[in-house]
């Protein structure tokens, strides 16, 4: 889809014919699409560098999921699919109340690339702040306090995130504890620890 003028491709184009620009995947056209025959794609939520996220239903355990779905043109990538697959391992792998779960990798040769997340109700820090400024101190600390103990303990066992910004932090509507939940494992690096 061009940003520009609207027109729509299905060939595989990457430019559009009329103005030139490069085109945009239309992820709108996801939604109320089925996924492997099981996530029934409800939202957008966002869009980052390698992808979209959406809201889902998963039929099978009829519970709200978030899909995290590679964008096509890094599936074939080495160095974008190791750094996408490595995410949902440390994310898997590393579990922590202040830290978005993961459900599931699917990783293959043909057909999309995605992991299943943890649903979060909620939005992130970075539009809150937008929204209404700084916080009372003890809103601050509130959403500080179990990010940094998810930092602490990754850091324990070697994880850095590597891109902590206040939009990879969830606020969650609910008034849940944790209250903020930290997202994007897909920079973090692992380094050997000291025990």
């Amino acid at each position: 889809r061009c940003v520009l003028c609207g027109a729509r491709y299905s060939d595989g184009r990457h430019v559009c014919e009329r103005d030139g620009s490069v085109l945009d995947d239309d992820v709108d056209a996801a939604v109320g699409s089925t996924l492997d025959g099981r996530y029934r794609i409800e939202s957008v939520l966002g869009r980052g560098g390698m992808g979209v996220v959406f809201r889902a239903r998963d039929a099978e355990l009829e519970r709200t999921v978030a899909i995290k779905l590679l964008d096509e043109r890094y599936a074939s990538e080495p160095v974008a699919l190791r750094r996408f697959v490595r995410e949902g391992k440390i994310a898997r792998e590393f579990v922590h109340p202040a830290v978005v779960g993961i459900h599931d990798i699917v990783c293959r040769d043909t057909g999309p690339v995605y992991l299943v997340l943890e649903y979060v109700d909620g939005r992130t820090l970075g539009t809150v702040l937008r929204e209404r400024g700084q916080f009372a101190p003890a809103e601050a600390v509130a959403v500080a306090r179990p990010i940094a103990d998810a930092l602490d303990a990754a850091h324990a066992r070697g994880i850095v995130h590597r891109d902590l910004k206040p939009e990879n932090i969830m606020l969650r509507s609910a008034q849940a504890e944790p209250r903020a939940k930290l997202l994007d494992l897909g920079i973090a690096i692992v380094h050997a620890t000291a025990d």
